[in-house]
């Protein structure tokens, strides 16, 4: 257009050139004629001779100037020519397809648009309409665009379209139109490329990111990614789940919105930069961080946290992956397990002390029985035995409460409907919880088989009742609630857990509730965080002793001003076990057998001799295992009766009978023990079918049991 420009204001000043030329010609020659020649033959020569030269001169510069326009037309034309050349090499070799559309219709396609669309040559669609090549689905799209460029022009564009080719194969392009005349008509220039590579590119990578999603989420540990600017851009569903945090990009500020990260203790806080993720994006490894994450709708979460920076392959960094496993399971498991070993520690010695105690309460019960039987001469006295009486059967309940909780004392066991218990107690408790307590039941609509003591179990249900209503001293809601879960949806599992059914007993209070240091100490004996005089600190012991020689177990879940929740698991059973003959309280009973009489507590067989002795009976005495066989054989036809102690030094009890059972296999042999038939048997110290008496007894007892044995046991 310069150029154009530029020559047309050099024709202009041409011809003006001419025209002032020309002018001062004739002028000049007017004049000179008019002042120098007055010979009109000479002027008419001059005249012709002057518009001679006018010809040749006016003639030389049009033909001059109609030459250099002539070569200014061509050049143009050949640049013309040239830029039409190289645009239609552009259009014909464009990897894009190309096209010009005229009223809708075909006017022009370059090849790339012919082998798109499947076509030799263009020729085959010049003329048809544009919407045919485009899929019936969106054909209404593409009419409302070509209205658009034709009436408005518009540029218009679009990636969603698809079209089709001469054979009906569909395939989705990358559209892009502008208003274009075309010959005079107006249209459009459309240039498309065919995008169904790419397309499916894009439909296999996210296929890929959802199987590696899927890979991910399928991993048990928690898997998080943040980039370079630590911003999380990845959580797998393990992740999602410790954390409780939404599907969205998180800068690190806004973590601590949906959890708090702490360190093993799981009371102190990390500081964000010590964050295992923000440790690792810095370039620090991290190994094995023990951590605890705490979310805000959710239980604490223990981890191993492994950590490493994410480096591409020029060392650039890219951000930072964490993992995280979960040792919850195991943690609790180990804390379990240390509870346990400390209980099983307190519970032997509870029953060590509970089996001595017992010896020096049989001997202080037979001494007192033996004064009442010499004391008719001074009735004055008798109150005062009486009370030594009392006081030992306090202390024979005081060693039953530590049995219980080290899982020694004798137990009855009967097939009995956890249900039946619970609705039959809630009676009982309805008047030992007080007005200002309201007690609810859920009871499970299904029976919940159970093979238990019933007396031992309601026990177990009044002294957590009895705890529950002294945490709510203003009045409150007690809650006990039946079920029956599978051993996977166990609270707390504890030792000896079993995979199978479990009746699921659950009590709960909304009284003052219990800190950690409180709960890590309620089954322990005598502690309690009453006042003074109003318990023991055996009530939950007990429990626990008893839930635990049943085969099943309790755990504690509590927290300061919310309440307590006490969770009973016993297992599921449709029939009772073979039991044990346990002892019999029977009448007071004389006779004038002999007996020999084993125990190595020097008291114990002292005053359980006298007893004998006073009611007629001969009694021999030993006080162990081998001086016991020795007196047997001498005296081999005469002894009616052996009453020996279970555990002995030296030869034990049950080493004692297999050797007497040898000498005279049908000697009747009475066994005192002030451990459980049961805790016996599994020891191994016992068979199955024994007379057992356990300790303490009264002399009643002893002397109604060993009537019992003579006249009527087999062996």
């Amino acid at each position: 257009m310069n150029n154009t420009l530029r020559f047309d204001k050099v024709l202009i000043k041409l011809v003006v050139f001419f025209a002032l030329t020309t002018g001062l010609w004739f002028y000049a020659a007017d004049l000179l004629e008019m002042y120098v020649i007055n010979d009109l033959n000479l002027i008419k020569q001059l005249s012709f001779y002057k518009v001679l030269l006018f010809v040749i001169i006016s003639s030389s510069q049009l033909y001059f100037l109609l030459c250099r326009y002539t070569s200014r037309i061509q050049q143009g034309t050949a640049k013309l020519r040239e830029s039409e050349q190289r645009y239609a090499t552009l259009m014909e070799n464009a990897r894009d397809g190309i096209f010009i559309q005229t009223n809708g219709r075909f006017a022009y396609l370059n090849s790339s648009a012919c082998r798109i669309f499947g076509v030799q040559s263009a020729e085959e669609l010049i003329g048809t309409k544009v919407v045919e090549r485009y899929h019936p689905a969106c054909r209404h799209t593409v009419l409302e665009r070509i209205r658009t460029i034709n009436e408005e022009h518009q540029p218009v564009s679009s990636t969603d379209d698809k079209c089709l080719r001469m054979d009906g194969t569909p395939f989705d392009v990358d559209v892009q139109a502008l208003p274009f005349e075309h010959n005079g008509e107006m249209g459009a220039l459309v240039f498309f490329s065919d995008i169904s590579r790419h397309r499916q590119a894009l439909t296999e990578l996210e296929q890929g990111r959802e199987f590696l999603a899927t890979i991910l989420d399928s991993i048990e540990d928690g898997v998080v990614v943040c980039n370079q600017n630590g911003e999380t851009t990845l959580f797998n569903r393990a992740a999602r789940w410790i954390h409780g945090i939404p599907e969205v990009s998180l800068p690190p500020e806004r973590w601590v919105e949906y959890y708090d990260i702490c360190e093993s203790d799981g009371g102190t806080r990390i500081k964000l930069d010590d964050s295992p993720l923000c440790k690792a994006l810095h370039g620090i490894d991290v190994n094995n961080q023990e951590i605890v994450i705490k979310p805000k709708d959710a239980l604490p979460v223990i981890l191993l946290a492994t950590g490493r920076q994410l480096v591409d392959s020029c060392g650039n960094k890219l951000g930072a992956v964490v993992t995280l496993h979960d040792i919850t399971i195991i943690k609790n498991f180990e804390e379990h397990l240390r509870h346990s070993q400390k209980m099983d520690s307190i519970g032997t010695l509870a029953g060590g002390v509970a089996h001595d105690f017992n010896n020096i309460i049989t001997v202080i019960m037979g001494a007192c029985t033996l004064l009442m039987m010499k004391m008719k001469s001074d009735p004055g006295i008798e109150p005062f035995v009486k009370q030594i009486l009392d006081s030992s059967e306090r202390a024979a309940k005081l060693t039953h409460s530590l049995l219980a909780f080290s899982r020694k004392q004798n137990i009855r066991l009967h097939s009995e409907d956890m249900n039946s218990i619970v609705m039959t107690i809630h009676e009982l408790l309805d008047r030992i919880i007080g007005e200002d307590i309201k007690l609810e039941t859920d009871i499970s609509p299904i029976p919940l088989p159970v093979s238990v003591d019933r007396g031992q179990i309601e026990q177990v249900l009044m002294n957590l009742a009895a705890n529950a209503r002294d945490a709510m001293l203003h009045g409150g809601l007690l809650r006990i609630e039946t079920s029956l879960v599978d051993s996977t949806r166990i609270h707390t599992v504890f030792e000896g857990c079993k995979s199978g059914m479990y009746a699921q007993i659950v009590v709960s209070d909304n009284g003052t509730g219990m800190d950690k240091a409180t709960q890590s100490r309620v089954f322990d004996p005598f502690f309690t965080t009453k006042d003074a005089g109003r318990g023991t600190g055996l009530g939950l012991s007990m429990a626990y002793g008893i839930i635990r020689q049943h085969d099943g177990g309790i755990s504690v879940s509590s927290a300061p001003g919310i309440g307590t929740i006490v969770f009973i698991h016993l297992p599921i059973r449709h029939s009772c076990p073979d039991k044990i003959v346990l002892d019999k309280e029977l009448s007071f009973a004389m006779g004038n057998e002999t007996i020999l009489l084993v125990e190595d507590d020097k008291e114990v067989r002292e005053i359980n001799g006298n007893i004998l002795a006073k009611v007629g009976y001969t009694v021999l005495t030993a006080s162990n295992g081998y001086e016991a066989l020795q007196l047997f054989e001498k005296h081999l036809d005469t002894i009616s009766l052996v009453v020996l102690d279970v555990i002995m030094p030296g030869m034990n009890g049950k080493e004692l009978h297999d050797n007497i059972k040898n000498i005279r296999p049908d000697a009747k042999v009475l066994f005192a023990s002030g451990y459980s038939a049961e805790h016996l048997h599994k020891k191994g110290l016992i068979k199955e079918e024994v007379n057992l008496l356990p300790k303490p007894f009264s002399p009643q007892v002893l002397l109604g049991r060993v009537r019992d044995v003579i006249d009527h046991s087999l062996a």
